[in-house]
């Protein structure tokens, strides 16, 4: 686990708690976190915000997302329809079996089956996704669904010739109060690390918007007063507002030390309202990935 304070990007004067955690990391804190009913995070159940009952009725409903993983058929139904229309717009895009150097050339030009010079295996770049998890009130379940879709096949597709990393990210301004030191918060959650495997439905779970709406309102909330600079220190009212990236790409770089980092937008962000603006979206960061890397070499 990691717990610093940092600059926030583009918040003059202000600090943020920067929190990261491994998936078991962050299982072991909620196991132990019992909130009273009055907090946020184990507040009365609405359908429109926390989405189904099972997982969403109260935090202690939220954390079977933790070991059940989640893949209703809401979600199904999303990745399903995701599939097919990447499938049936999907350009060629063609990788080398041993390529990891990127050639600049043909991207420029518009040859999209020459993506890579040959190389070998061992050079492989490192990739850390990472998306931003916040979404205010009125984001539905399904904006949630499509971003866990799109970041299912972004990893699926660059793990072919990279080795890749998973984070959901919580950054918010003003989420904390009562801490003498930063009252913003950037918390990082591993979904998959470079060696472990892909895991569509704990990808899923940590999709879910009850995962947002309760387990990480719970971080806020500094389960057992184990975090931040004070056991007195806990949410803001309103949990704050969606900090966009308050990491900068230099610490981000110094602290999950990647090649390339590749941030996804929120589930309120426009790509996710539907499928079509998801299959654009998908393939447009596929080619920036690609040419980022190459102007890198």
């Amino acid at each position: 686990m990691i717990k610093q304070v940092v600059n926030s990007e583009g918040r003059k004067n202000k600090k943020a708690h920067l929190v990261a955690m491994n998936f078991g990391e962050f299982c072991d804190v909620m196991d132990t976190y019992k909130p009273s009913k009055d907090k946020s995070s184990n507040k009365g159940f609405d359908k429109s915000f926390h989405g189904d009952r099972e997982f969403g009725l109260n935090l202690n409903a939220s954390k079977k997302l933790l070991w059940k993983g989640y893949e209703p058929q809401e979600m199904k139904t999303a990745f399903a329809g995701f599939e097919t229309e990447f499938k049936a717009k999907q350009e060629i895009i063609a990788m080398d079996i041993e390529g990891h150097d990127f050639d600049v050339a043909a991207i420029m030009s518009g040859d999209e089956d020459q993506w890579f010079k040959n190389k070998d295996v061992g050079n492989a770049p490192s990739i850390h996704i990472v998306y931003n998890g916040n979404a205010h009130w009125a984001i539905s379940p399904m904006n949630f669904y499509i971003q866990s879709a799109v970041i299912n096949k972004l990893a699926e597709l660059l793990e072919l010739e990279s080795r890749i990393k998973v984070s959901a990210s919580y950054q918010m301004e003003h989420a904390l109060e009562g801490d003498s030191v930063a009252e913003d918060l950037a918390l990082f959650l591993s979904v998959k690390d470079y060696d472990e495997p892909s895991n569509a439905k704990r990808l899923g779970g940590v999709s879910h918007p009850s995962f947002f709406r309760r387990n990480i309102f719970a971080m806020m909330e500094n389960p057992n007063g184990e975090f931040y600079s004070s056991k007195n220190t806990t949410n803001s009212y309103g949990y704050g507002y969606n900090g966009k990236d308050l990491v900068s790409e230099e610490l981000m770089g110094q602290t999950f030390g990647a090649d390339y980092t590749l941030r996804i937008p929120s589930p309120e962000s426009s790509h996710f309202d539907n499928v079509d603006n998801a299959v654009r979206y998908c393939k447009d960061m596929l080619k920036k990935v690609q040419t980022d890397l190459s102007l890198l070499k």
